[in-house]
This record gives C-alpha cells, sequence and structure tokens, in this order.
C-alpha cells in the first residue's frame, strides 16, 4: 500500500475535528493500515487505534498524537 502522507494528514485533522465536535468517523480500519503501511514507527498507533475504535474519546486522543506525531520533522 502506497500511502500519500499529505492526504493522510488532511484526513487525520478533518477526522480529530469531528470527533472534538462530538461526531463519529468512518474508516478507522483504513486508517490503521495506512499508518502501518509507513513502517515499524506506527505499528504501535495503528494497534490503539483498532484498540480505541469504539471509544471516541481514546480515539480523539489517540488521532491527536498521531497528527502530531507526523507533523514533526524526521
Amino acid at each position: 500500500m502506497i500511502v500519500d502522507l499529505e492526504r493522510l494528514k488532511r484526513t487525520l485533522a478533518d477526522d480529530l475535528k469531528a470527533l472534538r465536535e462530538g461526531k463519529s468517523v468512518l474508516g478507522v480500519s483504513e486508517m490503521a493500515d495506512a499508518l502501518e503501511a509507513l513502517g515499524p514507527a506506527y505499528v504501535v498507533n495503528a494497534k490503539a487505534i483498532r484498540s480505541s475504535k469504539n471509544d471516541p474519546k481514546g480515539l480523539t486522543v489517540e488521532y491527536a498524537l498521531i497528527l502530531e506525531k507526523l507533523e514533526r520533522p524526521s
């Protein structure tokens, strides 16, 4: 799977905004798959997302952490 990093960041940001507004988001499993495709550094994040799939507060925290991690310069 080839991941468009900028698109992934936009999707995460949009989903995070929706979660903070109390809305639900779709594609949590696909988001986890995309993170896994980025490599070993993101496998833990993908597992955390899958674990938080039915927990909006937990998912909000995980999405925020992942977005911050993606935006940090390598």
